[in-house]
C-alpha cells in the first residue's frame, strides 16, 4: 500500500489493519501504526496506476532487506558498526546480495521471463 502526505510518500505492507513500518505520526515515531492513526495525521492511501504498481529497483531491494532486517535493526547495526564490526559485515554482505538479486529480478521482468 502506498501512502502520501504533502510531498512525502512511503510504501508499506499492511496486516490486520496496521501498517508494517516505523513512521513519524503526530510528531512521534510509531512502529506499525493503525490505518486510522495515519489518516488522523493527514496520510492518504494512494491507488497506484499500473506503472506505479510495478516494483522499482529500490522497492525490490528494500523488500528483500525487510525479510531479514526491520528499520530498527538496521539503525542499530549502522549505529554500532564500529563496535560490532562482525555484525555490520554480515549485514553489509546481505545488503549487497539483495542489490544483486533485485537487479537480476528487474532484468528478468524486462525480458519477460
Amino acid at each position: 500500500m502506498i501512502f502520501k502526505k504533502g510531498k512525502d510518500v512511503f510504501h508499506a505492507e499492511t496486516k490486520n489493519g496496521k501498517v508494517i513500518a516505523t513512521i513519524r505520526v503526530n510528531g512521534h515515531f510509531v512502529s506499525n501504526p493503525t490505518l486510522q492513526q495515519l489518516e488522523n495525521d493527514g496520510w492518504t492511501k494512494v491507488i497506484p496506476t499500473q506503472q506505479e504498481d510495478t516494483p522499482t529497483y529500490k522497492d525490490r531491494v528494500v523488500g528483500l532487506i525487510r525479510k531479514e532486517y526491520d528499520v530498527d535493526d538496521e539503525l542499530s547495526i549502522l549505529r554500532q558498526r564500529d563496535t560490532k564490526p562482525e555484525e555490520f559485515e554480515k549485514y553489509n554482505t546481505y545488503i549487497e546480495w539483495c542489490k544483486k538479486e533485485a537487479k537480476k529480478e528487474g532484468k528478468k521482468k524486462k525480458s519477460g521471463e
